[in-house]
């Protein structure tokens, strides 16, 4: 769930100059600006999931979202002090109380938010709820049944299952390897059917695999084609022992000898959804 902090102003404030300010007197902190009134600003390899700023009619909205973490949670009180001197501006909490921006969240507030967070995700998930959250520059990860199952261990200790669910999600941010031969294609629907995207994997490049609509494998005399195609879903069925699956459907898959290849082409042909690729772009 979000946390909604409010910076009462008649002040305007600029994206850049702000980043300028948080920078001179916070740390390195970076923004991307996602519309004229929407910012979101983030500490590179520390934020789990960044923290929204955007324009209201009564001045900023600070917005914490679930499965912050701790260096996100610090970042929103330096925005709310930095923003509230920048704009002589007051910061109102949502039981609409004007708090000191310095003060925003207290230890407790946060160790409260984090394991509350993750009891939330760990309920949802063992529901065969698939949950998918963002993270900075485009990083995502993803929770489901799988993730349940490596996280059901904790559920008595709420400080531990915190604790491994952010190591999770900061490991996926940011501690996976460089993928490369990157060929992603946006396929549109037919007939009002969505629009699909597929991920194209071949044998000598190493990639990181997350979720989309269909993988492509390109093969060599294995199918008619040349391609096999199956879903995300099926190919955590037949993953090559040297592939790792690190989150629900994120897949650190190094480059493969062409015996394991061979081996995992053999094991997705009888998968294949190739031939019924025309009535899938309809739905």
């Amino acid at each position: 769930m979000s946390i909604i902090h409010s910076l009462i102003t008649s002040d305007l404030c600029a994206a850049d100059v702000l980043l300028l300010f948080m920078g001179e007197n916070y740390g390195d902190v970076k923004c991307e600006i996602r519309s004229e009134d929407v910012w979101y600003f983030y500490i590179k390899n520390e934020s789990a999931r960044g923290v929204d700023f955007s324009k209201e009619d009564y001045g900023y909205e600070i917005r914490n979202t679930i499965m912050s973490n701790e260096a996100d949670y610090r970042l929103a009180a330096a925005l709310a002090k930095y923003s509230a001197i920048f704009t002589k501006g007051r910061i109102r909490n949502e039981d609409g109380k004007y708090v000191n921006p310095e003060q925003i969240f207290s230890k407790e507030d946060i160790k409260s938010n984090l394991q509350n967070d993750a009891r939330m995700i760990q309920i949802l998930s063992g529901q065969k709820e698939e949950i998918k959250i963002f993270g900075p520059e485009g990083g995502s990860v993803y929770f489901g049944t799988k993730t349940h199952q490596m996280f059901k261990p904790y559920e008595n200790d709420p400080a531990m299952l915190a604790d491994k669910m952010n190591q999770l999600i900061m490991n996926v941010l940011y501690g996976l390897p460089a993928t490369e031969g990157d060929t992603i294609m946006e396929v549109q629907g037919k007939n009002g059917g969505k629009d699909l995207i597929l991920k194209v994997i071949s044998r000598n490049n190493k990639y990181v695999i997350k979720k989309y609509d269909y993988i492509i494998l390109t093969t060599e005399n294995q199918d008619k084609n040349g391609l096999l195609m199956i879903t995300n879903e099926l190919l955590n069925t037949i993953l090559p022992d040297e592939w790792e699956l690190v989150d629900e459907f994120t897949i650190v898959a190094p480059s493969l000898s062409e015996a394991s290849w061979n081996k995992l082409i053999s094991r997705a042909q009888p998968l294949n959804q190739l031939n019924n690729f025309s009535e899938l772009r309809n739905k």
